[in-house]
């Protein structure tokens, strides 16, 4: 919750780079808090979608930061910036986002209410040969430069050696990116409210190599050992070219990332994104016996 006035509540404006719905919606979200009389930083490059003055991203300073459109506007938002991400969905998914565009006023206005709990999610440290790079909310993923070749792998947690393997790549993911490309590899679903990071192999080049949920405080530790073009991509926004030899660490970071929510929601995002036929079926008072039928039953299944 945000602890000061609302007079010195400050917020940021950032938004997908094209026009149509995110514009639209980001104008009436910019309209809506200069009429309150509150400050609003838009970010320098979609400020020209708008037709304002925009801040550069290094000079933004804003206790709540307003992204429209998906998590990758999300993603980018967090490799800068520190506050509270207050989510518009107007991308494809919107696993991040927490309101649609016809509900950004409403929700803006619950935010100036102080109507709104803050959710903490943790975020990846990645450390390669000693230097610290950023962190990733979703996951890093590293693979071989060249399609369908592949890298030879050297995964120890905590010092202790668990696997050697060849693979296409490796995925570290948080809870948060394991409905990312960490299920698309095999990688199980997680509750972001588990404390830990998700180890997954991709395409790996050996029966018994599969994915490995760590603890929180584990220290996973990737040698790539074979001299073979590599790229480390970091939540999709970051890129580092990686070789034989290199050293990556991965720990729990210090940081966590902060979103403004109105109700606890994962499962229902989940059945909402992967189920569309139970879309409108809540949880709460809900028949029990009829939660599990497949649509157009109307009973036991017959025989």
């Amino acid at each position: 919750m945000f602890n000061g006035g609302l007079a010195s509540m400050k917020f940021a404006l950032i938004g997908k780079l094209e026009r149509g719905l995110v514009t639209k919606t980001a104008q009436k979200v910019y309209e809506f808090l200069m009429a309150k009389g509150l400050e609003v930083q838009v970010e320098e490059e979609f400020a020209k979608y708008l037709g304002v003055t925009g801040v550069h991203w290094k000079q933004i300073s804003a206790d709540i930061n307003i992204t429209v459109g998906g998590d990758g506007t999300i993603l980018k938002t967090l490799e800068v910036l520190d506050g509270m991400i207050f989510g518009i969905n107007a991308g494809r998914y919107g696993f991040l986002t927490e309101v649609m565009p016809e509900d950004a006023i409403t929700g803006l206005e619950r935010v100036l209410r102080n109507d709104y709990f803050v959710e903490e999610r943790h975020k990846l440290g990645v450390t390669l040969n000693g230097t610290r790079l950023y962190d990733a909310l979703n996951e890093a993923v590293i693979h071989t430069s060249v399609i369908a070749k592949m890298q030879m792998f050297d995964l120890r947690v905590d010092g202790i050696e668990v696997d050697l393997f060849r693979a296409d790549g490796m995925i570290v993911s948080t809870p948060t990116g394991s409905t990312g490309y960490s299920m698309s590899a095999g990688g199980p679903l997680v509750d972001p409210r588990v404390h830990g990071f998700i180890i997954v192999p991709i395409a790996p080049f050996k029966l018994n190599t599969r994915a490995l949920l760590v603890p929180n405080e584990a220290k996973i530790e990737i040698r790539l050992m074979e001299a073979k073009p590599s790229v480390m991509v970091l939540d999709g926004q970051y890129e580092k070219v990686v070789t034989e030899g290199d050293r990556i660490l991965f720990t729990a970071s210090e940081k966590v990332a902060k979103f403004i929510r109105f109700k606890p929601s994962y499962y229902d995002l989940l059945r909402k994104q992967f189920y569309p036929e139970r879309r409108d079926r809540g949880s709460e008072g809900e028949d029990e016996s009829k939660r599990f039928q497949e649509p157009g039953e109307g009973g036991h299944r017959k025989p």
